[in-house]
């Protein structure tokens, strides 16, 4: 622009001396009379017009620096609109691969503590996404079906001491999960159904790490182990 600026002025500067020389230096007729009047008028409309066109050249150059921030606006919003939706793609992918590792794991009984661990993994991409409450209701029934699966055989056979620390070592890798889906920003969608289920839940794991058999259609049924008793 500064370039630009340069050759226009230079451009006026020519010109002046130009019309000065063409004033004092050419012929003109006996009768022609170039005075200082004439002078002056001739440069004040000389000066005029430059004025003016001065005037337009920096109207055209406002109008030009807003097109180029208008373009630039809308280049910025098309960034950000492809920014979002690969983001929105990188989250259906994250909850994709984890509800997907879910099931895998859900068809193996001896799998079960990880199914649940890998579809709650799933919820805070889910909540993510932009979706309504009961888009993520499918999410909570499947993972209410894989915790009602949780039994003392999930954590394999043993002492009761060993169940209790089976379950605690448990706990250590699921509480983290359960707090970062508390703490997200949109958890108020699940908000009320998501806690009963994890109230209960752990409720379930507490019978079990006080070595009492669970039942598969209540999740907060504890199954007393039968009292065997032997004739002498």
């Amino acid at each position: 622009m500064r370039n630009k600026l340069s050759i226009y002025c230079g451009f006026i500067s020519l010109s002046f001396s130009l019309i000065t020389l063409a004033l004092f230096f050419v012929k003109v007729k006996a009768s022609s009379v170039v005075d200082i009047s004439t002078f002056i008028g001739v440069m004040g409309a000389f000066i005029g017009i430059s004025v003016t066109l001065l005037i337009g050249y920096q109207i055209f150059n406002v109008l030009d620096f807003r097109n180029k921030l208008s373009q630039l606006e809308s280049l910025r919003k098309e960034l950000e609109h492809q920014r979002e939706e690969t983001n929105s793609i990188n989250l259906q992918q994250q909850e994709g691969f984890n509800i997907i590792l879910a099931r895998l794991y859900h068809k193996d009984c001896l799998q079960t503590l990880n199914a649940v661990l890998s579809l709650m993994q799933a919820i805070p991409y889910s909540l993510s996404m932009p979706q309504k409450a009961e888009g993520y209701t499918w999410l909570l029934d499947e993972l209410k079906e894989y915790m009602l699966e949780v039994t003392m055989v999930s954590f394999g056979s043993g002492t009761p001491e060993f169940f209790k620390k089976a379950v605690k070592e448990f706990k250590s890798i699921f509480d983290p999960i359960d707090n970062e889906i508390k703490e997200h920003q949109n958890f108020i969608y699940i908000k009320d159904k998501y806690t009963q289920l994890i109230d209960d839940f752990n409720i379930r794991l507490h019978n079990i790490a006080t070595f009492k058999n669970v039942d598969l259609t209540e999740m907060t049924k504890a199954i007393p182990f039968p009292d065997y008793k032997y004739d002498d």
